[in-house]
């Protein structure tokens, strides 16, 4: 009797320890399907559930990012599937079902804008970055096919949306990574949030990477800090102010070249340089202030965005020239980029989501060089887009939706270039 009672104790015990498991992983899978269902996207200029935005895209986390070890743009698309990248003098050139970049550069400057659109926080640049340096990135969005109607025409292949990390009022947080290798490779980034009032908070991200160079005579080395700074200021619900500033620069040694070979195997060092390949330095500092000002009136919200950024790039390159002469050439590259946008978004609750909104940018660069052998170039390039757009989408039924757009746009390109000796192209471009 007290063997059975026992038996039927032990039973009902694990009865129950099966039912807590299958409970405890109910929830788990329902945890997880709730995650998924909760991924948060901007693609359409508004706060959005992925899962209802009626666009073909692919959304990378910031952990994601982390377990990968990715903190290039160009590391992050190997991941995508329909993108290809390649990159040129005048930056990184992405490529997305085929929509590529394929016109020639001009001594480093874009002479048409891009197909593909790079935004990080929002904010476009002309300027496509082959070595954008991405830390403290909250989520990467990734749209396949042409986003003209929201975005601007530079937008036909897809657009590439980069969100860096948000400053938040609830927590204090802090992170760190500290990565070494060989060639004195040493990576550090981090971040820290800290709340300042139940209405303000500032969090600061930085990034450096350094290591030798990779040529015997220690060219492609590098030498990059970088440092960012966000401040959100929430004086009520209806009313918030992020601001951000961020600063790079990157010194060192340029790019070198090799003796050349037909087989790395037959030679003992194949990174040694040509013994008169006296190298190059460069100077380079990006600086970046812009906003997000964003207030909600009840029936909308209105979002205000201003941006400004520029850059000093700085090289001198030295060695033979074809005639085998000794040349020391000084190029400079400066420019900025002005953005204004403002939009009204329909409130969370409505049943049509609508969006109207205007957009201003203008880039202006010139990339100009001096030679000790009187040779000299001077290189420029302007692009001007003017915008106003309205999106508005309808939900039939829970599995259908209609979208509907309108955009006006008015964009031009600009390149000009004068060269001695014997050097002179000059071109516009118009759209509307």
């Amino acid at each position: 009797m007290n063997r059975r009672f026992f038996v039927l104790l032990l039973l009902f015990g694990f009865g129950i320890f099966l039912c807590d498991l299958k409970s405890g992983y109910a929830q788990s899978s329902d945890m997880e399907e709730f995650t998924l269902e909760e991924i948060t996207v901007t693609a359409q200029k508004r706060a959005e559930n992925q899962q209802k935005v009626a666009i073909a895209m692919e959304v990378m986390s910031g952990d994601e990012l982390k377990e990968l070890g990715s903190n290039d743009i160009a590391e992050i698309l190997q991941n995508v599937s329909n993108v290809v990248f390649n990159k040129d003098a005048d930056g990184l050139r992405v490529s997305i079902r085929g929509m590529a970049d394929d016109k020639p550069e001009q001594y480093s400057l874009p002479t048409t804008a891009p197909v593909v659109a790079l935004n990080t926080d929002g904010v476009f640049s002309n300027r496509k970055s082959g070595s954008s340096n991405l830390y403290d990135v909250e989520r990467v969005e990734v749209l396949f096919g042409p986003q003209s109607t929201l975005y601007a025409s530079t937008s036909f292949g897809g657009v590439i949306n980069v969100v860096t990390g948000t400053p938040k009022t609830d927590s204090f947080d802090l992170s760190g990574t500290l990565e070494y290798g060989n060639y004195n490779l040493l990576h550090m980034e981090g971040y820290v949030n800290a709340p300042v009032s139940s209405k303000m908070a500032v969090r600061a991200a930085f990034s450096a990477s350094a290591h030798d160079g990779y040529v015997s005579n220690g060219m492609d080395d590098e030498d990059m800090k970088s440092a960012r700074v966000k401040t959100l200021f929430q004086p009520n619900d209806k009313l918030s102010l992020l601001l951000t500033g961020e600063i790079e620069k990157n010194t060192g040694n340029g790019s070198g070249s090799v003796v050349a070979f037909k087989n790395q195997d037959d030679r003992d060092d194949p990174w040694t340089a040509y013994s008169s390949a006296a190298g190059s330095t460069k100077d380079q500092v990006s600086k970046k202030i812009f906003a997000n000002i964003a207030w909600d009136m009840g029936f909308g919200t209105l979002t205000i965005v201003p941006a400004y950024s520029k850059k000093n790039f700085y090289t001198r390159q030295a060695g033979e020239n074809m005639e085998g002469v000794f040349v020391i050439s000084d190029t400079y590259d400066n420019g900025e980029d002005k953005g204004l946008e403002g939009r009204l978004a329909s409130s969370e609750g409505s049943v049509f989501k609508w969006i109207v909104g205007i957009n201003w940018y203008k880039s202006s660069y010139v990339d100009s060089m001096t030679g000790s052998d009187d040779s000299w170039r001077i290189n420029t390039n302007i692009q001007t887009i003017k915008a106003a757009y309205g999106n508005v989408t309808y939900p039939v039924t829970n599995q259908l939706r209609l979208t509907g757009g309108l955009r006006y746009s008015d964009d031009s390109t600009s390149f000009e270039l004068e060269a001695y000796p014997d050097m002179w192209t000059r071109g516009y471009q118009y759209e509307k």
